[in-house]
């Protein structure tokens, strides 16, 4: 019995080196894909886990043969909408946050869904004394101090554990003489809260919104905290009084230009209109993720990017046999692996599209998070032989369609496999940890 490689991971989710360098789609079944008739953005466009589950939104009408109004989960094995998806909203979902036990998502209103039931949220206008909806376009939220704020348009919503709305800053000079513009983004950093908006990045400091992009209008479209300084993605060939060409990063106090230049090739060199969207940039396993939406050579492949150790390097491969037209949106840490999310295009005709989400495991980053209590997985053709796993642990071995093919009881025996064919198969544990590998 020849040994064909093995597997090391660790419990409760961190990184086992298993699979080749390349993006593959992320399910066996159709991902979120269709054009929503409304919507511009078509594809995925923002990705978070929530309840042990993937999160898909954006702007797409199906995800695994259901309809999905543009927002869609993903739990391992199988798709399923939230409600009932074709009924909820009439908009692309913008951004999603999970805060408060809930998954908040914007859309054509304010959604609340704790995984039963889904609500509205409106707020009190005080002009005209009426309740009413908050409007979704370029909408953004972010985690302070305890409490939710939501940028929507041209104000600024802050949201407490109780659902409780109020005006935190709108445009026009209504709070302390700052006129901010329409909100693109939120991060904390440092302690405060940065908003960041079609006319540069303000920090809040007591209250009040003091610009730290100077007298430039830098067009600020996502923000991020990596390595102690705050990175600024958008429009502009100057931030802060200094030249930067759409990718900056602040230290606290001075602004310097974030040279990017993977493989030798500059593709922020010059101002272009439309280089990112929301929620490009993630950081994963210490590692800030870029995925990046327009062309770059070879023409027309979605690339991602990855900054670590203070280098810029292109993550993971895309097969150009199958792939030949694509856009990456945003990123996501879930079990153990990197999805993207985007719109990607076999190139066959103009509306037809493989899987708008990819996946590649989270080893190509080279980081890895052993916990005390591991568990080490010796593969072969025949058997996976198991240690430091508890008596009696239940293991199940699953198809990629979640069918169970086979239960077990951990007593210190190996598990046969021999009779298994060739393919990709999950490893369940006590119907918590699960793992994939593939048999030869």
């Amino acid at each position: 019995m020849n040994n064909k490689f093995q597997i090391i991971v660790f419990l409760l989710g961190i990184s086992f080196k298993l699979y080749a360098q390349n993006w593959m789609p992320a399910t066996p079944f159709a991902s979120p894909c269709g054009q929503y008739q409304f919507g511009t953005q078509g594809g995925v466009t923002k990705l978070i886990e929530y309840n042990n589950e993937l999160y898909a939104s954006g702007n797409f009408n199906e995800a695994g043969g259901l309809i999905a109004n543009c927002i869609a989960r993903w739990n391992g094995f199988n798709w399923n909408t939230i409600y009932q998806g074709d009924l909820i909203q009439n908009s692309p979902v913008y951004d999603m946050i999970a805060f408060n036990n809930k998954l908040y998502f914007i859309g054509d209103q304010l959604y609340t869904w704790d995984g039963m039931s889904i609500d509205t949220l409106l707020y009190l206008d005080q002009s005209s004394g009426n309740l009413t909806s908050i409007p979704g376009a370029t909408s953004n939220f972010c985690i302070y101090n305890g409490e939710l704020y939501l940028g929507a348009g041209s104000v600024l919503f802050k949201i407490n554990s109780n659902n409780a709305i109020t005006f935190e800053v709108m445009t026009g000079g209504v709070t302390g003489g700052v006129d901010v513009g329409a909100v693109t983004a939120l991060e904390v950093f440092n302690g405060n809260l940065y908003l960041g908006s079609i006319w540069g990045i303000y920090k809040n400091l007591n209250g009040t919104w003091l610009s730290i992009t100077g007298n430039t209008s830098p067009l600020i479209i996502d923000l991020a905290v990596f390595e102690n300084h705050l990175y600024a993605l958008g429009n502009f060939n100057s931030i802060g009084l200094i030249s930067a060409f759409n990718f900056a990063k602040y230290d606290g106090q001075t602004w310097s230009h974030e040279i990017f230049s993977p493989n030798n090739a500059s593709i922020m060199s010059n101002q272009t209109s439309s280089i990112v969207i929301p929620n490009a940039m993630n950081v994963i396993n210490n590692t800030l993720v870029l995925t990046y939406p327009t062309n770059y050579p070879p023409t027309g492949l979605p690339h991602v990017f990855a900054k670590q150790n203070g280098s810029w390097n292109e993550m993971g491969n895309f097969d150009m046999t199958n792939i030949i037209f694509g856009q990456c949106y945003t990123s996501c840490l879930f079990q153990n692996e990197i999805f993207i999310g985007g719109a990607f295009s076999n190139g066959l005709s103009s509306n037809q599209t493989i899987c708008n989400l990819m996946k590649i495991n989270s080893s190509i980053l080279g980081t890895s998070n052993e916990l005390e209590n591991s568990a080490r997985f010796i593969l072969t053709d025949e058997i996976i032989s198991l240690s430091n796993i508890e008596n009696q642990s239940k293991i199940e071995i699953l198809n990629l369609e979640g069918r169970i093919l086979k239960t077990e009881k951990i007593d210190g025996n190996d598990i046969d496999i021999s009779k298994l064919n060739s393919g990709v198969y999950f490893i369940l544990i006590n119907n918590k940890d699960k793992y994939k590998f593939y048999k030869n």
